[in-house]
């Protein structure tokens, strides 16, 4: 502590794929000494596949299992000296827990993702049970309606493989797109992605969900932090079973958080997982102190703002002439007789005359009333829409010359 603040060098992140937090074989997965060697400097955890609710000692959980199963799963653990400034997304896809992270913590408000996406051979795909729109889409829709101006973490196990074969996913986004100003895609800055260092990736296969994942990622201007930031140079495995190994977990994250991103690695193997932990630390914002007393505060709503009917002259008249009233006047006298010889007595003037002049207002003026704020004019439909032109769009640009892809991006 130093003169009530707390001191954030930088914020650390885990994502893991537990595999079920308690097993048969190994019991309570969270209090084992792996778990606690991964996650003892975590402010944030991110678990999927944990089958069931999670509680973690000194951290605020805040979980989303699937109805009737006993597979998927994924937890958010913030710790708890930071979950003041966590709030919760409503989200119905069981395998997505959304969070936003008030500015104090990141210097922009962003949203922290999550997210679990089966392996389409699952028996629960397969059984019919899984939600109709996939992990991806239904994030895109949350993202377009409550998150175009702010910053995005997202980390989960989405069982894609891309492969080695791109090594910047944005270049094809430097296409020469006319989008009106507030159209939440024209704040992607496709200059700074096309530009990213080159990522790399050691599993060269690669699958549906790998392609989907690419899309999405093109779509929303996210940057993948596997394969091109330090401590994973060369895109590392992060699932590896008798079968083989592949790179299935990810971390991505906007423009602006992935050039604060301090150091982001996959750890070691643990029994308790077939899946690696990564780990993300991102570099604090300047000045790195968070008033610790901002907690404590108790803030008042401003009031409603008065209507002054200047062109009649009818308000401002009789809020002038009830300010002569001898009540009126006499409480201002009393104000007038006040000591202002500390800082204590001027602010209880200050209260005091606020307080008289407010009251006046209210018994004389209109007040405005609240503006509702009104639903986007475009629909889910319209922007899954929008998104598939994109997508379209930006294969286009892969290939000019690419007939199929063109007919499929002029007829979209």
């Amino acid at each position: 502590m130093n003169n009530g603040n707390i001191k954030l060098p930088g914020l650390n992140f885990v994502s893991w794929n537990i595999h079920d937090a308690h097993s048969r074989i190994e019991g309570n997965k969270v209090e084992s000494p792996d778990f606690s060697s991964v996650t003892s400097t975590a402010h944030f955890i991110c678990l999927q596949e944990t089958k069931r609710p999670v509680k973690i000692n000194g951290y605020r959980c805040f979980n989303s299992n699937r109805p009737k199963s006993k597979s998927g799963g994924v937890c958010i653990a913030v710790k708890n000296e930071l979950a003041h400034w966590i709030s919760p997304i409503q989200c119905e896809h069981p395998d997505i827990i959304m969070l936003r992270v008030k500015q104090d913590l990141l210097g922009k408000e962003t949203i922290l993702i999550s997210a679990y996406d089966s392996p389409d051979a699952s028996s629960y795909k397969k059984s019919g049970k899984g939600q109709d729109d996939s992990v991806t889409d239904s994030i895109s829709d949350i993202l377009a309606d409550s998150n175009q101006e702010g910053s995005v973490i997202l980390l989960g196990d989405f069982n894609a493989r891309m492969g080695n074969k791109v090594s910047n996913e944005h270049q094809a986004m430097q296409s020469n797109l006319h989008l009106e100003p507030d159209n939440p895609l024209s704040q992607i800055d496709c200059p700074r992605l096309a530009t990213l260092p080159e990522r790399s990736c050691e599993d060269v296969k690669e699958n549906s969900k790998g392609k989907a994942l690419l899309e999405f990622v093109r779509t929303n201007g996210l940057v993948i932090a596997n394969g091109r930031t330090i401590g994973d140079i060369f895109g590392s495995p992060t699932c590896v079973r008798p079968n083989g190994a592949s790179m299935v977990d990810y971390c991505c994250t906007d423009i602006d958080l992935f050039e604060r991103i301090h150091s982001f690695s996959v750890d070691k193997l643990y029994p308790i997982s077939d899946h690696r932990p990564l780990r993300m630390t991102l570099n604090p914002i300047l000045p790195y102190t968070v008033a610790a007393h901002r907690r404590e505060m108790n803030f008042t709503s401003a009031p409603a703002g008065f209507v002054w009917e200047a062109c009649n002259n009818k308000s401002s008249t009789q809020f002038l002439m009830n300010q002569m009233e001898r009540s009126v006047q006499s409480r201002l006298h009393e104000l007038l007789q006040m000591p202002l010889d500390d800082k204590s007595n001027i602010q209880d003037l200050n209260n005091k005359t606020t307080e008289l002049l407010q009251n006046l207002a209210v018994s004389t003026l209109k007040q405005r009333k609240a503006k509702k704020k009104g639903k986007p004019w475009y629909d889910k439909e319209c922007s899954r829409a929008k998104r598939s032109l994109d997508n379209a769009g930006a294969k286009v640009s892969d290939d000019c010359y690419n007939t199929p892809a063109s007919e499929r991006y002029h007829t979209a």
